[in-house]
């Protein structure tokens, strides 16, 4: 390497590593203003294209000042003028305004023109703002009353910014001395979701989005019955503080209002202030103007040329509104009404899928990346339990994403950053990850078992296959360690023995009909090849030998919810009605019958589980401000018979989402003991976002707790009473977790019989 190239390298590293953090930033600006600029929700903007447009921009950028370019390039796609990059701090605007006069005119004062109108003068803010204002105002107010029409000159012409608000006060304030009847000032709307609502199927979540409406402001009527004056407003860009009682006039009183120079057609509150970092800031708008009648977007009645002319009776706005209302026509002829522009109704479309982009430019692959980080950054509940921060995960994959690859090198990509939630109902739908992991397994199904994956069911036996209680010691050649290590980072999994069951089902797992070369391991301890072909699916389940539901031979009940159906609940509860002590087993997935089987167990209403939707408004997510919608599930006592016995309830790690959430439903309706090992550890209604290639990814929507409000994401619900299946059990056909159950029965049973 020459001495050239010595000094440069490090430079090209540094700028590199700036160039992640810089599209890291273009991604995180992105995302917020996808999911909270208003008009996003319901204009036809294509968005992606302007991400995909920007990203080259922002790998050439040579320095912050073609970052910010780069930014501006991505935000003039909005075509909002309100959404913009600042100047740098100590950097003049780079349209800044023309030179205003020395001096405002003394104000308020009124003046007579021909006709009879009264011009009322108050664009000095800095008098507006003082003590007497108020009072200077209405009293310009009243003596112009007597006028057939009024106009009113609101221009802010020279830098006032200090007194712009007291003065912003004191003209809404007075306002009300023009009208004989009270009216409002316009409002305005924010974009709003309850949890992210699913881009593909339904949910029962209960996610949603839209539009929160803010009320705007009563102003009175100052003036007596049949007072009233047709009004004309004269305002500039500088006066935008008006613009929702101005909105309001126009409306409600019929106001007229000309503004010199173009403002802002639908500006409804203070734009946010977004930090990209260098220096780079944006702002961004985060709500638009609503109508009393429901119209969106301020629309002047007029608007003229741009003016810095301090002489009213030289004002081009002026001259514009004493048209206006000696003619009731627009300059040029246009007649004052017209019709309001209806609200646009949110109907974002869903986000595109680009099936055909089976392997994504690398631009396209970074819009994947910056979907997904957003949609888990904003909406996903359990963030905080994650073991890596979520917010340095976006620089840490924008390498990854950002280079070319295959099909299958992209969906193993976004397969690593969505199991970085840590959540197993973390799930990625791709036709490349399920080609590289396969959904295609031998007939026989794993379990990990003291410290080993072993064979726990056998569904076609033959004298010289696998059997029960086997150890799988390698697939394909390689040690079951080292190809459960390579799968682990493809999965999302709340908890270590989630993360187990998952390895237990996919080890075996490949191409359909290929042939898996096992080596088991006996128990004799001695070792054995075995060829299997991949026939059936990994995640099909197994049922278990017993009845749905039945008496035990101990003479306790069981009830097996992984198969009781709602229709079956009250057959079951009859045929253990008699029996004191009753098991539960909760090993696997339910069919919905936690809402019919609790009212049986409980005798008052009790709540059963608490909910947390993630709430946002606006850009508040950018602030770190995060609201929760809460409620409380509750289980009422059911009309008919409740079973007053013991209750067991058998759990293990394939209790997951619904099977958990019964859990919840059972601790809370009775006094139970759970046995077994602790469960999955993931609950709240699964939601979902797609990503380009068609690759759908889940996740949990809400966050549910116990009715103590204790955690059970990432935790599970724990045993009383730990009991697992062992390699000797499993030989034997043994079911070590119900017979543990039984125990429990009938301790309690026999402890109940030892009480005097």
């Amino acid at each position: 390497m020459s001495g050239t190239e010595a000094i440069e390298a490090p430079e090209r590293a540094d700028h590199a590593a700036q160039t992640i953090q810089r599209l890291a930033a273009l991604g995180r600006l992105w995302g917020a203003v996808k999911y909270f600029h208003p008009y996003l929700a319901y204009r036809e903007i294509d968005w992606d294209a302007a991400l995909v447009d920007t990203i080259p921009l922002v790998r050439q950028a040579s320095d912050r000042e073609a970052f910010r370019a780069a930014v501006d390039h991505l935000l003039s796609v909005l075509d909002d003028r309100w959404t913009t990059t600042l100047p740098w701090p100590g950097e003049q605007p780079r349209e800044p305004p023309a030179a205003g006069p020395a001096e405002p005119p003394a104000g308020p004062t009124v003046v007579r023109t021909d006709g009879d109108i009264a011009v009322v003068v108050a664009n000095d803010y800095r008098l507006l703002g003082g003590e007497d204002g108020a009072q200077r105002l209405r009293e310009a107010f009243e003596a112009a009353r007597r006028s057939r029409a009024i106009v009113v000159d609101i221009r802010r012409l020279v830098d006032t910014s200090a007194a712009r608000w007291p003065a912003t006060r004191t003209l809404e304030q007075s306002l009300e001395a023009l009208l004989d009847r009270p009216i409002r000032t316009a409002g305005s709307r924010r974009r709003m979701y309850t949890g992210h609502p699913p881009q593909r199927g339904t949910s029962t979540g209960g996610y949603s989005t839209g539009f929160v409406y803010e009320q705007g402001a009563s102003i009175g009527a100052g003036g007596p019955a049949g007072s009233h004056r047709p009004l004309a407003f004269v305002v500039n860009p500088e006066s935008a503080a008006l613009w929702k009682a101005l909105a309001g006039l126009q409306c409600l009183a019929g106001a007229v209002v000309v503004t010199e120079g173009d403002v802002d057609p639908d500006l409804g509150g203070p734009p946010a202030v977004l930090d990209l970092g260098e220096g780079v800031r944006v702002r961004a708008r985060g709500s638009e103007l609503v109508y009393p009648d429901g119209s969106v977007g301020f629309r002047p009645d007029a608007v003229v040329a741009a003016s810095q002319e301090r002489a009213w009776d030289k004002s081009p706005g002026v001259a514009a509104a004493l048209e206006c209302l000696r003619g009731a026509r627009r300059p040029g002829g246009t007649a004052l009404a017209a019709a309001p522009s209806p609200s646009p109704v949110p109907a974002a479309p869903p986000d595109r899928l680009y099936a055909d982009m089976t392997a994504p430019s690398r631009e396209y692959r970074l819009l994947a990346l910056f979907r997904l980080w957003t949609a888990i950054d904003v909406f996903f509940p359990y963030k905080d339990l994650m073991d890596r921060d979520w917010g340095a995960t976006l620089a840490e994959f924008v390498p990854e994403f950002d280079r070319d690859g295959d099909a299958n090198d992209y969906v193993l990509t976004v397969a690593r950053l969505a199991a970085r939630i840590q959540d197993t109902h973390a799930s990625v739908t791709a036709r490349g990850f399920t080609e590289h992991v396969g959904v295609w397994a031998p007939a026989v199904r794993l379990r990990h078992v003291a410290g080993a994956f072993a064979i726990e069911h056998v569904l076609e036996a033959t004298a010289d296959g696998p059997r029960v209680g086997d150890v799988v010691v390698a697939v394909d050649g390689v040690p079951s360690g080292a190809r459960a290590a390579s799968l682990e980072p493809l999965y999302a999994a709340s908890t270590p023995q989630a993360m187990r069951r998952r390895l237990a089902e996919t080890l075996l797992a490949g191409p359909k009909d290929t042939v898996a070369g096992l080596t088991l391991r006996g128990a004799d301890g001695a070792e054995r090849e075995v060829a299997l072909t991949r026939s059936t699916v990994w995640w099909q389940r197994v049922e278990r030998a017993y009845p749905v539901f039945w008496v035990l031979p101990e003479g306790f009940g069981y009830v097996d919810l992984a198969r009781l159906t709602v229709a079956q609940v009250d057959e079951a509860f009859e045929a253990v009605k008699e029996t004191r002590g009753l098991i539960f087993d909760m090993r696997g997935y339910p069919k919905g019958t936690a809402w019919a089987v609790a009212p049986r167990l409980t005798a008052t209403e009790v709540v059963t589980a608490r909910f947390e939707a993630p709430q946002l408004l606006g850009f508040d997510w950018w602030f770190g401000m995060r609201g929760a919608r809460t409620f409380d599930q509750r289980t009422a006592p059911s009309a008919k018979w409740r079973y007053g016995g013991k209750v067991v309830v058998l759990v293990d790690e394939s209790a997951i989402s619904q099977a958990e959430h019964t859990c919840l439903f059972l601790e809370a309706s009775a006094d139970v003991t759970f046995v077994g090992a602790p469960t999955n550890g993931a609950n709240g209604d699964v939601t979902n976002v797609v990503l380009p290639g068609d690759v759908l990814v889940g996740f949990s929507g809400h966050a549910v707790r116990h009715a103590d409000g204790r955690q059970l994401q990432r935790v599970g619900i724990q045993p009383h009473v730990h009991a697992a299946p062992t390699l000797r059990g499993l030989r034997a056909g043994r079911d070590e977790v119900l017979e543990a159950g039984v125990r429990v029965l009938a301790e309690w049973v026999a402890a109940r019989n030892e009480q005097p």
